[in-house]
């Protein structure tokens, strides 16, 4: 009777995680290259969603799109664009992330890196641009499927043309893949999202771990 009590409780004592979660994001993205020097200047607003798969509580791959525009004025001219940026990103949480009835190491918050590829329509969505993605985040697993997190992710642009006019462009391409001469976009959202996709695994603390 012991010996079967003790062999069924790993599993009893199971995890429940999510593969997935899906969300929407809002806030402001500004621009910094030839018309604007530094961050947080001509800020406008910026909205999009989300799709992440949950690889584990460390690691998870998520796809969004943002859409965001571009206005400002410089040199006595006025320059406008509009953006819908798509990127991919891998997300590192530095503590194990998620809400664990068992295992005390999960963690229901965590700051977390990533890095990814990106592209984007501009001029009218008539242009395609390539960027890389990077940014630092803090999210909060504040209720059994619901998230809250707060991103600040710039995109270098392998380009010198997002302002969308030929006067703030590299025009003869004396840039070249020099990024320090590319322009950039930045963008701080805060995201709510929900979980879904349930995947059941053996708890850490009764010997039988998945991470």
């Amino acid at each position: 009777m012991g010996i079967s009590i003790l062999l069924s409780l790993p599993l009893a004592a199971q995890e429940e995680h999510f593969l997935f979660e899906i969300g929407a994001l809002g806030g402001c993205s500004y621009y910094v290259g030839e018309g604007a020097e530094h961050i947080f200047m001509n800020v406008r607003p910026e909205y999009g969603g989300f799709f992440r798969y949950k690889y584990n509580p460390r690691w998870n791959f998520t796809a969004k799109g943002l859409y965001t525009d571009l206005k400002l004025d410089y040199s006595g001219k006025h320059y406008e664009n509009r953006f819908i940026n798509i990127d991919a990103t891998a997300e590192f949480n530095f503590l194990p992330y998620g809400i664990a009835k068992y295992d005390m190491r999960i963690k229901p918050y965590t700051p977390f890196m990533y890095l990814g590829v990106g592209a984007t329509l501009h001029n009218e969505f008539k242009d395609v641009g390539v960027y890389i993605p990077f940014g630092i985040g803090f999210k909060w697993n504040y209720a059994k499927h619901g998230h809250l997190s707060i991103l600040w992710q710039h995109n270098l642009y392998f380009a010198d043309n997002i302002e969308g006019s030929p006067d703030l462009s590299n025009t003869y391409d004396m840039n070249g893949w020099d990024i320090l001469n590319n322009d950039w976009m930045g963008n701080l959202v805060i995201s709510l999202s929900f979980d879904f996709g349930v995947r059941h695994s053996a708890c850490m603390v009764c010997g039988v771990g998945v991470y």
